[in-house]
């Protein structure tokens, strides 16, 4: 997958999961952190591809 693949899937799933399961407004803290968590292992894995 292609790491915007992995920001928007992964985004996707979080507010799902926030909105219906947590029931609760998100924090502004927590989308830069799914960010940091989806981009960190292709730039590990990747960082020249």
């Amino acid at each position: 997958m292609w790491p915007w693949e992995h920001l928007a899937i992964s985004y996707l799933a979080y507010s799902l999961l926030g909105r219906f399961a947590w029931r609760r407004p998100r924090p502004l803290r927590e989308p830069p952190s799914v960010t940091f968590g989806t981009q960190f292992p292709d730039l590990v894995d990747k960082p020249l591809g």
